[in-house]
């Protein structure tokens, strides 16, 4: 039985997901394709304002909090109910 606060939703693949957080993760494209859109732009927004502001050393904080989030959001993804059904 699936519940309402499953992170990788009934219709959405597992390995696409950690294919998009892999590659695409800082930029929370994995969280737009699970339907997070709000905190997906949050993500690439965040992104972009840590990559101009490294000069002024604030950037390397907002990094490293979107470092956690993101190794945060891996965990949460491999801990899904939907890994234990993949074949």
């Amino acid at each position: 039985m699936e519940t309402k606060s499953d992170f990788v939703g009934s219709n959405r693949s597992v390995v696409v997901t950690l294919l998009l957080w892999f590659f695409l993760g800082t930029f929370g494209v994995y969280r737009m394709y699970l339907g997070k859109v709000g905190t997906g732009i949050l993500m690439l927004v965040l992104t972009i304002i840590g990559f101009i502001t490294i000069p002024i050393l604030i950037g390397i904080f907002i990094l490293i909090g979107l470092f956690i989030w993101w190794i945060i959001d891996l965990v949460c993804i491999l801990k899904s109910p939907k890994i234990n059904q993949m074949p």
